[in-house]
């Protein structure tokens, strides 16, 4: 992915693995750590993959602040050692002239020239420096520094109180996890759980996706059993051994069409 050694983990990822198996963490930790050094994207489906889209978005997303960093601070370390390397030219220059003015010390003159006659290796050892600085910064950047390099997205207001907080991505996902009507119905039955309770949150995503599959209110997937056809039965009443009776009933009796 690049050619850093190391990434941030966050805390609020915890609550996307309460419904994992220790067997699926592992699996997920796993992967994170390919995705982070090697580039190499695992074949999950379901929670697992859900749950490493939202990580890679952040490593992503980490990845890309880094390296703007590090650019933008080489390309300020080299402006400057460009301009220390022009101050000093122009010093050396100044001192020559200054040297075949000043006839009474030669010595002044001698060290003018040592100066002048190669300002090309100050440059090159001024930039080397400066850029061997730079490095050195990038490496041991702190983890504070790259937290506030790369701020999470500002999530948006759900729910007819707005007090459920998503993202738009994982607003989607829990819509490709479940469906966005029952997605919708959750995210306005806790809207109105956390108004009525003051309830809030950690991790709403998370939240939302306990609240699903423990609540008993959604309709069940699976059609219910279509009701058995009675089949039709005589006329029930007491027992008779008249036979004229029975074949009266019998003649009387409205028999279904086949």
């Amino acid at each position: 992915m690049n050619n850093k050694n190391s990434f941030v983990a966050y805390t609020d990822w915890s609550d996307y693995f309460e419904d994992l198996t220790d067997a699926q963490l592992g699996q997920l930790t796993r992967a994170l750590f390919l995705f982070a050094s090697k580039g190499e994207e695992p074949s999950f489906t379901g929670a697992q993959r859900v749950i490493f889209r939202m990580m890679k978005n952040c490593l992503d997303r980490d990845a890309e602040k880094w390296q703007d960093t590090c650019r933008k601070r080489s390309e300020a370390g080299t402006k400057g050692a460009y301009a220390k390397a022009e101050k000093m030219k122009t010093n050396a220059l100044a001192n020559a002239s200054f040297a075949k003015t000043d006839e009474a010390n030669p010595a002044n003159a001698d060290f003018a020239k040592t100066d002048v006659a190669n300002p090309a290796d100050t440059v090159t050892d001024t930039v080397t420096d400066t850029d061997t600085v730079t490095e050195s910064e990038s490496e041991t950047e702190t983890e504070t520094e790259r937290l506030a390099a790369s701020p999470p997205p500002l999530p948006g207001k759900y729910g007819r109180y707005e007090n459920i907080l998503l993202t738009d991505e994982e607003h989607s996902l829990l819509c490709e996890e479940f469906s966005e009507e029952t997605a919708g119905k959750a995210i306005e039955e806790m809207s109105e759980y956390c108004a009525s309770a003051g309830k809030t949150y950690k991790s709403y995503p998370a939240a939302l996706r306990r609240w699903i599959r423990k609540s008993g209110s959604y309709p069940s997937s699976k059609p219910s059993p279509a009701p058995k056809e009675k089949k039709p039965s005589f006329p029930q009443s007491k027992p008779s051994y008249d036979l004229d009776e029975w074949i009266k009933k019998a003649m009387d009796f409205d028999f279904p069409e086949s």
